[in-house]
């Protein structure tokens, strides 16, 4: 296992999984072995905060479960050695965030170019729908013209048949 734990020194909202300094050896990949009291092996971390950088500690894996193990395998750095190395974690993370912050931008350019394209299709379509539209119209149109002359021609016919009947009784 080569994963480590970070406590970031950083106030940022974006965390890291990754450790400054990336570990040589996993969390359970060293000896002797140190147990918590319910008999498991503790996880040997990395501490990457303002107050003790590089400085590892063994943790239990099942804190959640009642074990409350928390031991300090270093002993506190100086501010001789804790000063440079949060300035290098910063300067990292900083570096992270920035390109965090590129990927971001990168995918909001995307976005906004879908959404113009999308624009212009809903444009294209409202067109498309509002020419159908009058074709539509212009059908329903033709229609009740022709119902109207069959109507009138219907009419007609009744009037002239009106005017033979009372001609003929006459």
């Amino acid at each position: 296992m080569t994963s480590s734990y970070s406590e970031c020194s950083s106030t940022s909202s974006h965390p890291t999984n990754r450790a400054p300094i990336p570990p040589h050896v996993g969390p359970f990949e060293y000896h002797p072995a140190v147990m918590c009291k319910g008999g498991a092996k503790a996880a040997r971390w990395i501490s990457w905060g303002v107050d003790n950088p590089s400085r590892r500690y063994h943790k239990c894996h099942n804190q959640g479960a009642g074990c409350n193990l928390f031991d300090w395998y270093d002993p506190p750095s100086s501010s001789f050695i804790r000063e440079p190395l949060c300035r290098v974690v910063a300067k990292r993370e900083k570096a992270e965030l920035e390109h965090f912050v590129d990927e971001l931008r990168t995918k909001e350019e995307e976005q906004c170019a879908e959404i113009t394209a999308a624009r212009h299709e809903l444009a294209a379509l409202r067109l498309v729908a509002s020419k159908d539209e009058a074709k539509i119209i212009g059908l329903k149109l033709s229609r009740l013209e022709k119902q109207r002359s069959v109507l009138l021609m219907l009419l007609l016919t009744c009037v002239f048949m009106l005017f033979v009947l009372v001609l003929v009784k006459n």
